[in-house]
């Protein structure tokens, strides 16, 4: 998701993301992935471990699974739409 949404930034504003989207800022949104995905993480852990079976099932249904591809397939059609403009 996050390459998605970089693509997207750079392909739809490109006169921004030449001032935005610097080495510095890469490095500072690396870390924050990392401390996305470990939030997610340890929130399916405590799910799966602490509340009922059928409850996470639709947990994981929806956030771990639907949501992702629903936002890359989003954002990869306005790329597609950006490109051919």
């Amino acid at each position: 998701m996050a390459i998605a949404l970089e693509r997207f930034f750079v392909i739809n504003f490109p006169l921004a993301a030449k001032r935005v989207v610097s080495e510095k800022r890469s490095k500072l949104f690396a870390p924050g992935v990392l401390i996305f995905v470990i939030f997610i993480t340890s929130v399916s852990y405590i799910y799966q471990h602490y509340i009922d079976r059928n409850s996470f099932d639709v947990y994981a249904a929806v956030v771990l699974h639907f949501a992702p591809f629903v936002i890359v397939l989003v954002l990869n059609v306005f790329i597609l739409i950006g490109v051919s403009k």
